[in-house]
């Protein structure tokens, strides 16, 4: 038969479950933050300019940003917005490829 849980490892599985469950509910609600985003931009955008969010850290924002030429080339399209959070706005800025970056707020 199985061990049964004392009350510290019950506490522990509990806290580790609310925990979970914060960081989607957290994870959730920064998607439908940037669906609006997306959503406001796209709206304004040409046809010929397409929408990135990055709500990631430098690391990730880094990494997509390298890859827009391709983006660029694959979408067929002339130019792209990138957007990230505010503290991560020159990251993008340093490529040639992305052609504007707004900060997230």
């Amino acid at each position: 038969m199985g061990e049964e849980l004392n009350i510290k490892d019950q506490q522990s599985v509990k806290n580790r479950d609310t925990g979970w469950r914060n960081a989607i509910l957290a994870l959730q609600q920064k998607g439908d933050q940037g669906e609006q985003i997306y959503r406001a931009l796209a709206e304004e955008c040409p046809e010929d300019t397409r929408v990135i969010i990055s709500a990631n850290h430098a690391g990730d924002t880094v990494y997509v940003a390298a890859y827009v030429k391709a983006y660029k080339e694959f979408y067929h399209c002339d130019k792209v917005i990138f957007v990230v959070r505010d503290s991560l706005v020159k990251l993008p800025a340093l490529f040639p490829s992305v052609d504007m970056v707004l900060g997230d707020h």
